[in-house]
């Protein structure tokens, strides 16, 4: 940042070095500036005046940010009859060799163009600064200060004396950019005639008018201090999409209003959720008091799409544009002053200030363009953990002591098998919709394990850790627990189990098979293998007879995939363990369609007994000559073992 001083007093040009804080305060009384001469079109910039400097941003790149700017012209107008010359300071950067071009316009000669006053008369004070009355005498061709107490002498001898006024015209053109009072900056001192009087000091300011740098909405699931600019995206149908649209602009003392361009299609029914605010301090003002750190505004349009709405593409304009510098920017403000005109001044070519008007964001690329496409989503069923706690609401109290299991299954999937009186490998129903609670159900079916005792619990919600905070309701996971013991009478049956997971707006479906293993049996409490085959009108020979230790270990795997334990111990009969699976007999798939009735007469067995082993049968069959299609399987016990066997 440049720093220059420079000094006129009596026709000479002098350099110094002195800094910008040396400069003296304006001291009460006269003023040695003049801010109008009667009858003339020139006047000072007041203490403490902000002129508008009309810029756009440079295809440069650099930090401060290099611009294209008008060069604007002043005039500092003296009363040479109080001060022997004007010092200088220039803080900013400007364009070298046209940062500073004063006219030093030689006093107390007739005529001067322009016509500032240099008529002679006695000299009266208004409001603090010199005027000379109108009097029709004219100064004589050079000021002598030795004459007349240091005024000039009139021409004619009238009584009273001339007053010279000596003006200096500067033009000066920012080259980058800075805020008001962080450069771009003219102070001037004024020398008294007398002797050890204080100099008096004026500060030019300058405001750099630039438009909106930047406006396009930003991504709605970023942090608030992140401004990622986004160009199209997703509205789900029945839920809020809250964009904010950000604009930036330059000068921080500047307010900005955001809204929609009215000639776009708008999108239906959309709302601001409030004025455009300053991002950084959430006030929709700013000032020179009270700026915008940044310079970065943003605003929330608020969408909730309908259902008619599906598939529909909104192109949505957006347009920003700041305030200017205007009279609000002043408020609580006595460093710096607005004054709507300057006599004298001129902006490029063109007589008077440079505009102060707002400017509205404009040639942005790309366009502040946002592409809203409406769809809709539908629940999602999730991979769930064991073991983890669950909720009454998402974010809410934790539901007692009840733990989530595994789940959920995959879809059209056949889960491993239960088996009658053992509890079944229990797992769980996940489901998740964005920014949505889903209610997950079992849907009726014709033929239900919930009729023979299977239990769906209530709808609670786990909370999935890598989904965000526990306090966020949009990283809960709606979960259902299933547990079932199937019992006597649900075995040979593949039970087709629907869930749905539905909101107000849409639902999915998820589908499986739960089998209910055919011909196997768990065993109660202290119950004997002489009590299990006379509850199977079988005898205990037989049923011993279908299991060994090699089946119980060539199906081992398949036992643990459903929480159960088979019968390894068949060397001793009468050591059966609770809730161990024993085989009842063999499991026979017919090869054709078969009458019950050739079937029972081919294993030696009755159709009743068929019946009774297999309830899927009786859905299909009720007597001999009942056809039972191909690939159905039926458990077998064979009449081998009679009673007279004994024990």
């Amino acid at each position: 940042m440049a720093r220059m001083a420079r000094q006129w007093g009596s026709g000479t040009l002098i350099a110094c070095g002195i800094l910008l804080s040396s400069l003296a305060v304006a001291q009460p009384g006269v003023s040695m500036f003049a801010d109008k001469t009667t009858g003339t079109t020139i006047r000072t910039p007041p203490p403490g005046m902000v002129i508008p400097v009309t810029c756009q941003l440079s295809e440069e790149t650099g930090v401060p940010r290099p611009l294209d700017c008008e060069t604007v012209s002043f005039t500092v107008l003296l009363n040479h009859s109080l001060a022997t010359g004007l010092e200088f300071f220039v803080n900013g950067d400007f364009r070298a060799g046209t940062a500073f071009n004063p006219t030093d316009i030689l006093p107390c000669i007739e005529p001067v163009t322009g016509g500032y006053d240099q008529r002679c008369g006695e000299e009266q004070v208004v409001d603090g600064l010199v005027q000379p009355d109108v009097h029709t005498g004219n100064c004589v061709p050079s000021c002598d200060y030795t004459v007349g107490n240091g005024k000039c002498a009139c021409q004619d001898g009238t009584t009273g004396t001339c007053t010279c006024f000596r003006a200096w015209r500067f033009t000066v053109q920012p080259t980058k950019f800075a805020d008001v009072g962080e450069g771009a900056s003219v102070c001037f001192n004024a020398t008294s005639r007398v002797l050890g009087a204080p100099t008096e000091g004026r500060c030019v300011y300058f405001s750099l008018m630039l438009p909106p740098l930047s406006l396009h909405a930003a991504d709605p699931t970023t942090a608030l201090t992140a401004i990622n600019p986004v160009y199209s995206m997703e509205a789900v149908i029945g839920q809020e999409l809250k964009i904010p649209v950000v604009s930036m602009d330059m000068n921080a003392h500047e307010v900005m209003t955001i809204d929609v361009e009215k000639f776009a299609v708008e999108l239906p029914n959309f709302m601001w959720e409030s004025e455009t605010s300053c991002r950084a301090t959430g006030m929709a003002y700013a000032g020179l008091s009270e700026p915008c750190p940044g310079g970065i505004w943003q605003r929330h349009l608020v969408y909730t799409p309908r259902m008619e709405e599906q598939g529909i593409r909104y192109k949505v304009y957006f347009k920003s544009m700041d305030d200017g510098l205007n009279d609000g920017a002043f408020i609580n403000v006595t460093r710096f002053v607005r004054v709507p005109s300057l006599d004298g001044s001129s902006c490029g070519t063109k007589l008077g200030m440079c505009p102060s008007l707002g400017h509205p964001a404009t040639g942005l690329v790309p366009e502040p363009r946002l592409v809203v496409t409406v769809v809709q989503k539908k629940p999602i069923f999730m991979l769930g953990v064991q073991d983890k706690v669950v909720y009454e609401q998402p974010a809410g109290a934790i539901y007692g002591l009840l733990g989530t299991q595994p789940g959920s299954p995959e879809a059209n999937s056949t889960l491993p098998p239960a088996y009658v009186n053992c509890p079944m490998a229990p797992f769980g129903i996940y489901a998740h919709k964005d920014n949505s609670i889903v209610t997950i159900k079992l849907e009726p079916a014709r033929v239900s394990p919930v009729d023979h005792g299977l239990v769906v619990t209530q709808n609670l919600y786990y909370w999935n850790e890598a989904g965000g905070a526990q306090t966020d309701p949009n990283a809960f996971f709606t979960y259902v627990g299933v547990n079932w013991v199937p019992p006597l009478g649900s075995e040979g049956r593949n039970y087709n189990l629907c869930f749905s997971a539905s909101d107000e707006f849409s639902s999915s479906t998820l589908c499986f098979i739960l089998p209910v293993a055919r011909c196997s049996y768990c065993t109660k409490t202290d119950e004997t293998l002489k009590e299990v085959a006379e509850r199977f009108s079988t005898h205990w020979l037989q049923i011993w007879g279908a299991n060994d230790a090699e089946y119980a270990r060539l199906n081992q795997a398949s036992f643990a995939a459903s929480g159960v334990v088979g019968w390894s111990s068949t060397d001793n009969p009468w050591n059966l363990w609770q809730n161990t699976v024993i085989r009842l007999g063999p499991v026979y798939r017919t090869r054709h369609d078969v009458r019950l009735g050739t079937l029972a007469q081919r294993f030696r067995t009755t159709v009743k007994s068929l019946l009774e082993m297999n309830p899927d049968i009786r859905d299909m069959a009720s007597g001999a000559d009942d056809v039972i299609p191909a690939g159905q399987e039926a458990c077998i016990l064979p009449m081998i073992c009679t009673a007279s066997a004994g024990s």
